[in-house]
């Protein structure tokens, strides 16, 4: 009896540690390992298309950003918490694993059909809540909850499933959970990286969901196979030590534990938003710079996982471990604020190794920045999960339940940072000091879990946490100049002639102003993340105010104009010189349009105090989608396509919905640029452009130097009233305003006329559309390296394909007579500004003699056009002073 009994017990507790060691074959062990990397990497793949498909519903602010990723980690903390605990009832983990798989594809390949409908849900929830911002954001995140819940919750799933198909024994439990967690981030980390750098360029979002689903059942596929040979794994773990005293901090059920690990959650996402924040100001606003650093993060966490698993199972004082891994990762932000200082000298240098620029140089360079500052916070945070797996193991043989514990905990602090960081710190503290506040986070949880064990003594205790805090902060006070994570951005210390005059973070974005000198004379810079959005120089008052001017000019009786983007106020400025009725403004940051109202005065005239203008503080093309109303004029004046997000300003199915909410008539301006654009690029946003607005005209500022032009276009008629233009022009209180962007008659206005219909149509030619589905753009001109090169490829092709406006124009006199003094005007302006575009592209060169020679020849042919003759003799007057290489600015 006591025999039998003997080997039942051997029985059952050689099955488990077989199932782990003997039992389960090389490829039972090797091959879910492998299957789970490519599990991570569709999880991301999945979260990175999904992030940019609800974005062009719900906008691109912060608010919705931050809703979506809530909703996507609380699919995974309730998939872990509740697949946790039907884990170890399962006795074929395996197989459920490769279910859950396919289940996960055969979801996901839906989910670009159903973000579709819910958008006439969110329309109506928008036009019926007076958007208040409470319903609204509930709103959004149970529309995005009700489609991302059950692909999330399954994802939540496979970790614990895995978890327990492996590991049996304790004395294992640090190598196999770290290997698996480690492996699983690793493919995130490549999903994230493959699929903004290559699969959307290449397959498009519903092409890289597609391959997402095929991954997923081939994982599914490769599941069930293996797994026909898998034994049936039963029991809790075995070989967990009997003698280890619980420590004050855990409470009956772990709790406590658990807890702890929601905090680490919070730090851990609040550290994410707070890079994200600063190294856009370093990189750049574009997507890839977005991809390399969540790959980066990834990655860190995927090692600092895998070197903890190799050596915790070696390890007795797991409490102490995990509590100088807090501490570490609170004192290294002293280190980290340093390395941000000295971070665009590194890069610089960098850069002179790697030798000539070129695109992948450029994302080299980048990468090896971002590791410098990511690498060991990451590596430090990537550790703590299996170390409080195995901790908890001591107190929780069920290792399904164990992960899902801690794994839901964490993830739902994971929600609560980035809510937190976002929301509250940055907008209230700033971001330096935000960080500083989770640095302290930290140190307070490494000295909980550091104290707990030993020093009983309530002064003992007081005395070390004090000493800890004591010399963080004395630490932060001798080496972190405040604010200086931000200031230390090359945007702000590029060159001597740059001075921040403020800067202010809010929950949406970094936005400052610069006081520049240079060529162009002293001016005010507005940025946004490091980018110029506006400004007082000449060249960018003047297409603030002809983005105004030109569009409600060219239609016969505009009452009701949408401005997308703010800027200055310089634009909203000269349509308040028309006689409109209302003028609705869609601006995304706040701190934009307090920055209009506290530094661009001279620019706006308080035009936000005019009581026909309405400011939303929202995404632009959102409030176009959701709007009610329809308008005379859309004054499309974002910034450039190439920066993360900006794109979808810039697709066909952004521009059918301007022409949707256009009344007859209707007439939309684009503002394009013509530097970091390919060629290729710009036919391609020309094209787009024409395929929803066939009257299509382009127009060039001439009278400066410039890399901008405006493109606009008519739902009726593609000809140019010049008696109706002439009328305009009479009747409106214009001329004043006009007179400061150095137009003076019409004839000024028509000679920046550069193409009509049919040559827009000839130079863009054939070719694919930019679509919401193929956001080509943010892609294909992030690696246009070069802006002065760029700006002189499109400026040639620009000046090649100009032809008189006089095609296109209609009624331009009575008599003969008259309309022959017109056509003698036009042949005069057209004339002289060919030499002036000529000079314009001389300057470009740097051949400033070949410059002056073109300029000089304006005066003779049109003595009534020596406005950009004065310009250039003036400009050429100040580099020659100062010794300025202006391709340089």
């Amino acid at each position: 009896m006591e025999i039998a009994k003997m080997k039942g017990d051997m029985k059952i507790k050689g099955g488990a540690v077989a199932a782990e060691a003997g039992q389960l074959s090389g490829s039972a062990r090797v091959v879910p390992m492998l299957l789970f990397f490519l599990s991570g990497f569709t999880a991301l793949l999945y979260q990175v298309i999904w992030l940019k498909m609800l974005t062009l519903t719900f906008g691109n602010t912060v608010y919705a950003v931050s809703t979506l990723l809530g909703s996507f980690m609380a699919g995974l903390a309730l998939g872990c918490y509740w697949f946790g605990r039907i884990t170890d009832r399962a006795n074929f983990p395996l197989r459920l694993y490769g279910y859950l798989e396919g289940l996960i594809g055969a979801v996901a390949v839906l989910t670009p059909m159903l973000f579709k409908w819910i958008e006439p849900v969110y329309i109506g929830i928008y036009q019926s809540s007076n958007q208040n911002p409470y319903l609204f954001g509930l709103s959004r995140f149970v529309l995005s909850l009700a489609i991302l819940i059950v692909p999330t919750t399954l994802m939540g799933g496979t970790l614990p499933l895995l978890a327990r198909h492996l590991t049996a024994s304790y004395g294992h439990l640090g190598l196999r959970i770290g290997g698996l967690y480690a492996i699983n981030t690793l493919g995130a980390a490549a999903g994230t990286f493959v699929t903004g750098f290559y699969l959307i360029l290449a397959l498009g979002l519903k092409g890289t969901v597609l391959l997402g689903c095929i991954l997923n059942l081939a994982i599914m596929l490769a599941v069930l196979i293996v797994g026909r040979a898998s034994p049936a794994i039963k029991g809790k773990l075995v070989d967990v030590p009997r003698t280890v005293s619980k420590p004050l901090w855990l409470s009956q059920k772990g709790g406590g534990l658990v807890f702890l690990f929601f905090l680490i959650g919070i730090t851990s996402l609040a550290y994410e938003v707070f890079w994200t924040r600063i190294l856009v100001l370093y990189l750049g606003s574009s997507v890839y710079a977005y991809s390399l650093m969540l790959s980066i993060f990834l990655l860190g966490l995927t090692l600092g996982s895998f070197l903890v698993g190799v050596v915790i199972d070696n390890v007795k004082r797991l409490n102490t471990l995990l509590a100088f891994l807090e501490l570490a990762i609170g004192f290294y932000l002293i280190l980290q604020i340093v390395q941000f200082s000295r971070l665009p000298e590194l890069m610089g240098r960098l850069g002179v190794i790697f030798g000539r620029p070129s695109y992948w140089k450029s994302v080299a360079v980048s990468s090896l920045g971002v590791v410098n500052i990511l690498l060991v916070p990451t590596l430090l945070m990537g550790a703590a999960f299996p170390l409080g797996v195995k901790i908890y193991a001591r107190w929780n043989r069920w290792v399904g339940k164990n992960i899902g514990n801690l794994y839901s905990a964490n993830t739902v602090g994971c929600i609560g940072g980035s809510l937190l960081a976002g929301f509250l710190l940055i907008p209230w503290l700033g971001i330096q000091r935000g960080m500083v506040v989770i640095a302290l986070a930290n140190l307070g949880i490494g000295i909980y879990l550091l104290l707990a064990e030993g020093w009983r003594r309530i002064w003992q205790r007081a005395l070390v946490g004090a000493a800890i805090l004591g010399l963080f902060l004395t630490g932060y006070h001798f080496f972190c100049p405040p604010n200086s994570v931000v200031l230390s951005a090359g945007v702000f210390t590029t060159g001597s002639n740059k001075m921040v005059v403020s800067f202010r973070e809010d929950a949406t974005a970094t936005v400052s102003v610069e006081k520049i000198h240079d060529f162009r004379g002293d001016w005010l810079s507005m940025s946004v993340n490091g980018v110029n959005v506006a400004g007082t120089s000449p060249d960018l008052l003047t297409i603030q105010k002809m983005q105004g001017h030109l569009p409600l000019l060219l239609h016969r009786n505009p009452k009701r104009v949408l401005h997308i983007g703010l800027g200055s106020g310089g634009t909203a400025w000269s349509v308040s010189t028309h006689a409109v009725e209302e003028i609705h403004i869609a601006e995304i940051s706040p701190a934009v349009a307090e920055a209009a109202g506290a530094y661009f005065q001279g620019v706006n005239h308080g035009i936000l105090h005019d009581g026909r203008v309405e400011l939303t503080i929202c995404d632009g093309r959102n409030f176009l989608l959701a709007a009610e109303d329809k308008y005379d004029i859309i004054l499309s004046d974002s910034i450039h396509p190439r920066y993360a997000g900006n794109g979808s300003l810039y697709t066909r199915d952004y521009y059918l919905m301007c022409r949707k909410k256009l009344n007859p008539e209707g007439v939309v301006s684009q503002w394009l640029p013509l530097y970091s654009l390919s060629e290729e690029n710009f036919k391609m946003l020309l094209r787009t452009f024409q395929s929803v607005f066939p009257h299509t005209t382009v127009w060039y500022i001439n009278s400066t130097i410039n890399p901008f032009t405006i493109v606009i276009g008519r739902t009726e008629g593609g000809k140019i009233d010049f008696e109706a233009l002439q009328k305009g022009w009479d009747e409106r209180g214009l001329r004043l305003d006009l007179q400061k962007a150095g137009v003076d008659e019409v004839f000024h206005l028509l000679d920046y006329f550069v193409m009509g219909e049919e040559e827009v149509r000839r130079y863009a030619g054939e070719g694919p559309l930019h679509t919401d589905d193929y956001p080509a753009i943010e892609y294909l001109a992030s690696k246009v390296i070069s802006r002065e090169a760029s700006w002189h490829w499109n400026f040639t092709a620009l000046i090649k394909q100009r032809v008189p406006v006089l095609p296109y124009l209609i009624n331009f006199g009575k008599s003969d007579l008259e309309r022959e003094e017109v056509l003698s005007t036009l042949e005069k302006f057209y004339q002289a500004t060919t030499h002036n575009l000529r000079g314009q592209l001389h300057f470009l060169e740097g051949r400033y003699r070949e410059m002056a020679s073109e300029l000089e020849k304006i005066p003779e042919i049109n003595p009534d056009d020596l406005e950009p003759w004065e310009y250039f003799r003036l400009l050429k007057y100040k580099l020659d002073i100062t010794g300025t290489n202006a391709n340089q600015q």
